[in-house]
């Protein structure tokens, strides 16, 4: 089933016994559609600072709450939509999207965090640079989406994601984690009425314009 807060989020949720937990993915809309053409990598960079701090929480807090819960939080970046992606027992679905809802309504761009992420992007990119299959399908890409952003690989550029600096993440955080900018998905063993309650309560008090998924024409074969 799904729903649709008054402040513009979507969210869908699918009951599934078979185990005592629960899954779900947050995406944003975002990815190499919406990056500037001079700075590739910059969502797959924010999916990552989402984690690295919060107004009240540092990166280190943000893990240890996790490792607590024993459960997970993984970020994404792809060619339309960027963010998390996380698993929890259901016992504790209540704290679980208490911390995200901190992540991405309350997130907060430090200097120091961006160079650790943008360390582990840069070895990331370097090893997939390494790759002659990553390669492979990285040139095909290029060819057939000639002129398109999909031509251009999530994970971004070394030079681009080098010259990234905090104001270009606060920006782009500004402008695309926003409520009506979004879609949440769960999966798992939950009641349907304690997740709306706990939508409600948490996420509805989060508001701000969002932006609509640009559509661009693929380029016509050649």
């Amino acid at each position: 089933h799904a729903f649709t807060l008054p402040n513009g989020l979507r969210y869908a949720i699918n009951v599934d016994r078979s185990s005592p937990s629960i899954a779900f993915t947050v995406g944003c809309v975002g990815g190499v559609t919406e990056e500037p053409a001079d700075k590739n990598g910059v969502f797959n960079v924010l999916s990552r600072m989402l984690l690295k701090g919060t107004k009240d929480k540092d990166a280190a807090a943000i893990a240890r709450e996790i490792d607590l819960l024993a459960g997970e939080l993984t970020p994404f970046s792809g060619r339309n939509v960027f963010g998390l992606s996380g698993k929890f027992l259901t016992k504790d679905l209540g704290q679980a999207l208490g911390l995200l809802r901190d992540c991405l309504s309350a997130s907060v761009i430090k200097e120091g965090e961006l160079e650790s992420v943008k360390r582990e992007v840069l070895s990331a990119i370097r090893q997939r640079d390494d790759s002659p299959v990553s390669y492979t399908f990285r040139r095909f890409n290029e060819t057939i989406f000639e002129g398109h952003p999909y031509s251009r690989d999530p994970m971004g550029t070394e030079a681009h994601v080098e010259r990234l600096r905090a104001d270009d993440l606060r920006e782009i955080y500004r402008s695309h984690v926003k409520p009506s900018s979004l879609v949440l998905a769960f999966s798992g063993d939950v009641n349907e009425g304690e997740v709306r309650r706990l939508m409600s309560e948490l996420f509805s008090p989060w508001e701000g314009p969002g932006v609509p998924l640009t559509k661009r024409a693929l380029p016509e074969p050649q």
